[in-house]
């Protein structure tokens, strides 16, 4: 069974869409992972096989091609895999996932999220990380190590544009890159993730160090920024400049 964490999706504009994303189901179940609990799910197969799905109650459920099944329902997670596929088949589905959808709403919950997020303000959430400077020694002794690689975390947060509030009523994703001026080097973020998911406004993401570095290769991050909540967020570039 593969897992694919929510790190994998871009976070709805609607304060009740959490989730949305066209994907392939292996032969395999596919396992769908949230940040929050779910109250809403619909799934449209638009490939050329059934789907089964399992989500919460729904333990058991068909979802023939050109088909969408929609219901209410409690899950933080679901499994979906492609019946009578091949290896090289292509299920392709997309699904909408909801929290405070059409189940019982906390409504002090709901009006706390919306004040705080109102609050933000148009422009006011920045994306915020040190920039590094590691050392090429330190790295290199790792990659010759038994670990044979280096690993380096960035903390990202979400802040005001003052820098002193942390947004931390924000759950969401930024899409991610990684690239190098090294001509030895080889960077990668670890288990390829494609973006960073931030729940309560914080985010951590690790790169992989190997081949062989220098001083003064540089490192860069980036973080594509885009429309969150109905707020434009600018994207960031974070260095590290080995020393």
């Amino acid at each position: 069974m593969a897992t694919v964490s929510v790190t994998d999706y871009i976070q709805g504009e609607d304060i009740y869409t959490t989730m949305g994303d066209t994907a392939d189901a292996g032969k395999d179940f596919d396992t769908y992972v949230f940040p929050n609990w779910q109250n809403y799910i619909r799934i449209t197969n638009n490939g050329e096989f059934d789907l089964l799905l399992v989500a919460g109650k729904y333990t058991h459920t068909i979802i023939h091609p050109g088909d969408t099944f929609a219901a209410d329902v409690d899950f933080k997670s679901f499994d979906i895999k492609a019946l009578e596929a091949g290896d090289d088949d292509d299920c392709e589905f997309t699904f909408v996932a909801k929290e405070y959808g059409s189940t019982d709403v906390d409504v002090n919950k709901f009006w706390e999220l919306s004040l705080r997020r109102n609050a933000a303000g148009d422009g006011d959430m920045v994306l915020t990380s040190a920039n590094k400077t590691t050392s090429a020694t330190t790295i290199n002794t790792a990659i010759t190590g038994d670990d044979k690689k280096y690993e380096l975390e960035y903390t990202v947060t979400l802040k005001d544009t003052e820098g002193t509030t942390t947004h931390d009523w924000f759950n969401g994703n930024f899409e991610i890159a990684v690239e190098t001026d090294s001509t030895a080097g080889i960077i990668a973020i670890k288990n390829d993730l494609k973006v960073i998911t931030l729940i309560d406004g914080v985010g951590k993401v690790t790169l992989v160090y190997t081949g062989t570095w220098v001083a003064t290769d540089v490192v860069t991050l980036s973080i594509t920024g885009g429309n969150r909540y109905g707020y434009t967020v600018a994207g960031k570039d974070i260095t590290d400049t080995l020393s």
